[in-house]
């Protein structure tokens, strides 16, 4: 109870529980243990003369601010004071009632940190980088200054997950967070976007000097290794750099655009930065005008097969076809692989045009089985997100029993680094399709890991030695001997080998030497689409018809 200039007049127990205040504040001002404590209300700051001041003009005053407690220790309260009305409507006293919200505020300060803040790194969030972005995009409008805006991703992150752990890519993401806070000024900021994404906001730029200087000491912090568990891991970023006004004068256009030059010092080689330019922008555009064509191709049935012959160097006739895929576009004709399987695999799609060639190639070899040929197998492509599909292996077995083919008349071909990605799924897959009797082959080999230890751990039936070895191994002793000795160890282990990119008599000669089982190779036959595949089967011819036929052809020609 307070008098009617804010004096204490009396108190209950309950305050003394709480303040540890007693009977000696009695007599005391309000004030006393207010006027030096700043509180707020309505957003503005509030002191002691500021509730005599409601008190007396309005008669009541509520608002949250601070006591000092008995002990000396800050109490955050919330103060309602309302004066007691006398029967002749004057204000006698005023009682002064205040409940203490500390937890309230530290349940709001929680909130505020989970709403705001990265809850692993600490690092301000995706909702408080972009809002404070469009604060200082529009300070840098007003004071006609730049900005820029870097976006991070870290290089093959999903490696360090899946390899070893999501806790060490925890932490390898809070080691991160640590070394890109000391990489830039106190008056900038960076921040998590989600995932292994990161943000740089650089703020009163005076030159593009200052946004290289920044990218190249981000670039430097990540040279030491981190140690992760016991383990030093080297792991680099690639950085894409928007500046405001000229790249975008908006948060989400300097962002989509930083994004898009980061995605261009990927595919530059990764562990670099990129300024965005407009060229990056129409690459983009061509990459979604791409993507949906490859959309529009899968709905309208777009894609064909063509079957490269593989000849046996024993039999010296053709023992099977490599089936390849070809995009009859109705406005740009043939499109060849290279141009568009990237971005299928990037988009996810590859995963459908992976069964559309699946179950062609099983239903053509179905085809020329019911004509007698009944000895020809096929091969084909399985690509990293297709094998990593755990849909993939009951898709194989549907294809098979859909168009009742043999398994063993069925070759999956699986590059290197496909294989190594997830050593327990490699295993368990591999497995499962040798158990239904696929044939499983190693397909360039030499360019990914290049080790056959990695043969014995695998259940493989061949290997295709990868064409640049072939293509020079008539003229170069060196890639000979690698052929020689993959071709001998291959053989130890019981595993076939295919030599690949066969161009020339003297590489055909060399490989038959050597031990090679089968070849493929322009040489004797480029890839032929089904009309010509069904020729060449009928007319059985061996290699040497085939050596001759061309050569009476080049002298006619000539």
């Amino acid at each position: 109870m307070l008098d009617s200039d804010l004096g204490v007049v009396s108190i209950n127990t309950a305050l003394t529980e709480i303040t540890g205040y007693g009977k000696e504040i009695i007599g005391k001002k309000l004030g006393t243990y207010l006027e030096k404590q700043q509180g707020k209300k309505d957003g503005a700051v509030i002191h002691f003369s500021d509730i005599r001041n409601s008190v007396f003009t309005s008669g009541s005053f509520e608002g949250e601010l601070y006591v000092t407690d008995a002990h000396g220790g800050l109490m955050p309260i919330d103060l309602r004071v309302a004066s007691v009305i006398h029967d002749d409507d004057e204000s006698t006293h005023f009682v002064a009632t205040f409940t203490n919200i500390k937890f309230r505020k530290e349940a709001e300060s929680k909130l505020r940190q989970l709403a705001n803040f990265d809850g692993l790194t600490g690092l301000p969030n995706r909702t408080q980088v972009l809002e404070r972005l469009g604060k200082e995009v529009d300070l840098s409008r007003k004071n006609n200054s730049s900005m820029a805006v870097m976006f991070l991703d870290l290089d093959n992150f999903k490696n360090v997950n899946d390899g070893l752990g999501h806790s060490i890519g925890d932490e390898l993401l809070l080691q991160v967070a640590g070394r890109l806070k000391n990489a830039i000024r106190k008056s900038d900021t960076v921040a998590r976007f989600g995932g292994d994404e990161f943000i740089i906001g650089l703020f009163e730029l005076n030159s593009t000097k200052n946004i290289v200087k920044v990218a190249e000491n981000v670039l430097k912090k990540f040279r030491k290794p981190f140690h992760l568990n016991n383990i030093d891991l080297v792991v680099t970023t690639s950085i894409g750099i928007a500046i405001y006004p000229n790249d975008g004068n908006d948060v989400e256009t300097l962002l989509r655009h930083a994004d898009t030059a980061m995605y261009d010092a990927k595919s530059s080689g990764r562990n670099n930065f990129k300024f965005f330019t407009e060229s990056m922008n129409l690459k983009v555009i061509d990459r979604a005008s791409l993507e949906a064509r490859l959309r529009r191709a899968l709905l309208n049935e777009e894609f064909v097969l063509f079957f490269q012959p593989k000849f046996c160097l024993k039999s010296k006739k053709i023992s099977g076809f490599e089936a390849l895929i070809r995009w009859r576009d109705p406005e740009f004709g043939i499109v060849m692989p290279d141009e568009f399987i990237p971005l299928a695999e990037e988009s996810g799609l590859i995963i459908d045009i992976g069964k559309i060639v699946l179950f062609s190639a099983i239903k053509q070899l179905r085809e020329w089985h019911d004509k007698g040929f009944d000895q020809i197998h096929v091969a084909v492509n399985i690509s990293a997100l297709q094998f990593k599909d755990k849909g993939l292996v009951p898709l194989v077995v549907q294809g098979l029993k859909k168009y009742q083919l043999d398994a063993h008349f069925l070759e999956l071909e699986i590059t290197e680094s496909t294989l190594m990605a997830d050593m327990a799924h490699t295993q368990k897959t591999l497995n499962e399709l040798r158990s239904l009797g696929v044939k499983l082959s190693l397909d360039d080999f030499g360019t990914g890991y290049s080790s056959l230890s990695y043969l014995k751990l695998f259940p493989i039936n061949s290997l295709k030695i990868d064409r640049s070895f072939v293509k020079e191994m008539a003229s170069d002793q060196r890639d000979a001997s690698l052929v020689k000795s993959i071709i001998g160890l291959a053989h130890n282990l019981d595993v076939a080998v295919t030599g690949e990119g066969v161009e020339s008599v003297e590489q055909l000669k060399l490989l038959r030497k050597l031990g090679a089982e089968e070849i493929q190779g322009f040489l004797l036959s480029k890839p032929l689409d089904e009309v010509a595949a069904r020729e060449i089967l009928g007319r059985n011819q061996s290699i040497s018809q085939i050596l001759a036929k061309d050569r009476n052809e080049s002298k006619l020609g000539s």
